[in-house]
């Protein structure tokens, strides 16, 4: 009998199960940001202050300053006001545009990186967009931060594809166009537009560049009116909120030479918004210097386009004129995260080498950067994230509240507090705003405002029934607030949610 061959078990391969992860990654993403919206938490304070802003503001009034120092570009701020006319004032029609903007931005990172990063590092860089605690958590928030991510990927995506090449008067007006709505989107779009046409020229042919801007002339002067625009009605008049500019100062370099504070900023960056706690944060930022590194080897000009955004906002920072800090610099974290990803699969590559030793530098690198995000997500998707769950405290207090109870909202979260007011019955009439904090710091107690609410507090005394309310900031701020109740009176009830909490107390004891 002839010798028979033993038949060959087709395995899967890498070119075939990487896409399907990459497609599996996204969707997970996809899961993760629907559980978010649908579980509908609470608006917290800061939502509740821009949700204000969009109620009772025409769509004109929107261009002036914004209420409770809030700053948001004007494109979001009109596409918000249509959402809740359309669609009511409700949690849902606040977060609808931070949630599409949310999703699309998966598959355009998608797209991004299947262009642009080598197939290893895609399904790493999808992993680690789509488990990125800051932006699942800005996709369902009531602020511009997911709408900026997504207009600085799709920026990347129409306009890097065209280095080196002379336009059509057709795409000049489609990228004069795209280019003017994004910056009526998105405030940081015209950091992401001058880092990618920087990009352009500094890699065209010297004997082509004049040709080049003249070429694009009329999209860089489209560009310039329209943010000269945005500038006119939206970013001078915020500018004229002393409190906030005051509050942005922090976040600037003292001057030109305060080399120091780049490099903090910098590092800090990996920790928010990129989200890697220490020791990851450096973990990231070696793995981000490493893909560098592999994309100059491979394609510079994707290297430059992609570094060039932070080098806009870092310059925009040393004028002052865009702070770089935690969620407002939000839109860089998708190049930042594709470098990182490169680097990963640049040491994972050396395995083909033989160089064991760097190739388990990348598996180390993989796991200790991808495995802790994807854990906290499957998380999110059993137990959907919580912040300032202040609307069931009042539906409590609805539920057991007697005719003549007193109510009382300590500082913190009085917003959040107002918005839900109305929605249970109650009127300005039924309870306080506590116009003081007690706090200056986690740290330190203002002696101060221990008196000024000490002062608020007193018309309340031998009241046999006050409900107090808090929405803490700090752990020890409710900790000490609660044992100076406890001073003044006896605790009838407690209820507690997520970050709010109300008790009941019986003032009579202090006669």
């Amino acid at each position: 009998m002839p010798n028979r061959q033993p038949r060959k078990i087709p395995l899967i391969k890498k070119a075939d199960f990487l896409p399907a992860l990459s497609i599996f990654l996204c969707f997970l993403g996809v899961l993760v940001r629907l559980v978010q919206y649908f579980n509908n938490r609470a608006l917290w304070d800061d939502e509740a202050k821009v949700a204000f802003n969009l109620i009772n503001r025409s769509y004109s009034e929107l261009f002036d300053v914004l209420d409770y120092n809030q700053a948001a570009p004007p494109g979001f701020l009109l596409i918000e006001k249509s959402a809740i006319q359309i669609l009511g004032d409700n949690e849902y029609a606040f977060r609808l545009l931070p949630f599409l903007a949310g999703i699309t931005s998966i598959f355009l990172f998608y797209q991004l990186a299947n262009k642009y990063a080598s197939k290893t590092a895609v399904p790493i860089a999808i992993a680690l967009f789509s488990c990125s605690r800051h932006l699942i958590h800005y996709t369902t928030e009531v602020k511009q931060y997911s709408s900026d991510v997504m207009v600085a990927l799709g920026l990347c995506l129409v306009l890097l594809p065209q280095h080196g090449k002379m336009l059509t008067k057709k795409q000049i007006i489609a990228f004069a166009i795209l280019g003017s709505i994004s910056i009526f989107l998105s405030h940081p779009a015209v950091l992401i537009l001058a880092g990618i046409e920087l990009s352009h020229l500094l890699f065209t042919v010297a004997k082509r560049r004049y040709q080049t801007i003249l070429n694009r002339l009329t999209i860089y002067l489209t560009w310039l009116i329209a943010f000269g625009l945005v500038y006119a009605f939206n970013i001078r008049v915020t500018m004229g909120n002393a409190a906030l500019v005051q509050g942005w100062e922090s976040r600037y370099p003292a001057s030109w030479v305060d080399i120091v504070w780049l490099f903090d900023a910098f590092g800090k960056f990996f920790y928010h918004p990129l989200g890697f706690g220490s020791p990851f944060d450096g973990i990231a930022i070696f793995a981000f210097l490493v893909g560098c590194v592999a994309f100059y080897r491979q394609n510079r000009i994707v290297l430059i386009t992609l570094l060039l955004p932070f080098g806009t906002t870092f310059f925009a920072a040393y004028l002052h004129a865009y702070p770089f800090k935690n969620r407002l610099v939000l839109f860089l974290t998708p190049f930042a995260i594709l470098l990182i990803a490169e680097g990963i699969h640049c040491l994972l590559a050396q395995f083909k080498q033989d160089r064991y030793y760097q190739g388990l530098l990348g598996l180390l690198l993989l796991v200790s950067l991808a495995l802790p995000p994807m854990n906290r997500t499957v998380r999110l998707i059993i137990s959907p994230e919580l912040k300032q769950e202040i609307r069931p405290v009042i539906a409590y207090i609805q539920t057991h509240r007697e005719p003549h109870d007193a109510i009382y909202i300590y500082q913190s979260g009085q917003q959040s507090f107002r918005y839900y007011a109305g929605k249970y019955g109650l009127s300005e009439n039924d309870y306080i705003l506590g116009e003081r904090k007690m706090f200056l710091s986690p740290s330190r107690i203002s002696h101060e405002g221990l008196k000024a609410v000490d002062r608020e507090i007193d018309p309340l005394r031998g009241k046999p029934r006050v409900w107090f309310i808090i929405t803490k900031s700090w752990d020890i701020e409710e900790i000490i607030f609660v044992a100076y109740l406890n001073q003044r009176g006896k605790q009838l009830d407690k209820f507690q949610k997520t970050a709010a909490t109300v008790y009941l107390y019986d003032l009579r004891e202090t006669q």
